[in-house]
């Protein structure tokens, strides 16, 4: 089954807007637990399925929108993490006119 139907950015980024503002609050809930800068994509990944898994179970279950809006964002959040642990390795290909020691 093929769910397409034309593509209207506006709205597509209003859902991510909406959408990553429910994996702020998530992580902002979670600040005590730390940062994920240390931890391994192994680990990552491991919590990113487990959360996949809530997440079914929670779909499986009929909770409300709201709660499995909120189990689809603790995904996002670990996936969010990996990439954003991939994100800080990658460096910059440097432009024409770059130099060492330039400041913008």
């Amino acid at each position: 089954m093929i769910c397409y139907e034309p593509y209207d950015m506006a709205f597509r980024r209003q859902a991510v807007d909406k959408f990553a503002e429910v994996m702020k609050a998530k992580l902002e809930r979670d600040v005590y637990k730390g940062s994920w800068d240390g931890c391994s994509t192994e680990y990552l990944t491991c919590r990113a399925v487990d959360e996949m898994t809530e997440l079914a179970k929670a779909i499986d279950s009929n909770l409300s929108k709201k709660e499995v809006t909120k189990e689809a964002a603790d995904v996002a959040n670990f996936v969010m993490m990996i990439a954003d642990n991939y994100m800080q390795e990658i460096k910059p290909s440097p432009q024409p006119g770059d130099e060492p020691g330039q400041q913008e």
